[in-house]
């Protein structure tokens, strides 16, 4: 089943996520569109109390020269962890640096998530 499309194009409704955002500088003209969709879409598909048997979870982390976790590892998908999210996500500025790499070792090193979603528009500047 293919979710909502938005700003990120298709994402799979019903696995946990974890939304991989570039922050660097390249990113400073659209990066309060990226935080506004992306507020928005995980407020959408938010639950008011997480069902142990149907729980979904999210994380969010932001990559630029360094790497850093909304939180250690996914946590649930509720309203009020959205709205603590949402406090993060308006914290996000662009920096320099581009370790793709970097953040996509972080998120896949958090053995509850099942996708990611990479946000960013360009290519890293670190080598592998």
């Amino acid at each position: 089943m293919i979710a909502t499309m938005n700003l990120f194009g298709s994402v799979v409704p019903n696995l946990n996520t974890t939304f991989l955002i570039d922050t660097s500088g390249s990113m400073y003209s659209c990066l309060a569109t990226v935080r506004e969709h992306l507020s928005a879409y995980l407020r959408v598909h938010a639950v008011d109390i997480p069902n142990p048997h149907q729980t979904l979870l999210f994380n969010l982390i932001e990559f630029n020269s360094n790497i850093r976790r909304w939180a250690d590892r996914c946590v649930f998908w509720s309203h009020p962890s959205v709205v603590v999210a949402d406090d993060w996500l308006r914290s996000l500025e662009p920096k320099t640096g581009t370790n793709t790499l970097g953040g996509l070792l972080t998120t896949f090193a958090d053995t509850l998530c099942q996708q990611v979603v990479l946000i960013t528009d360009g290519i890293p500047d670190q080598e592998p």
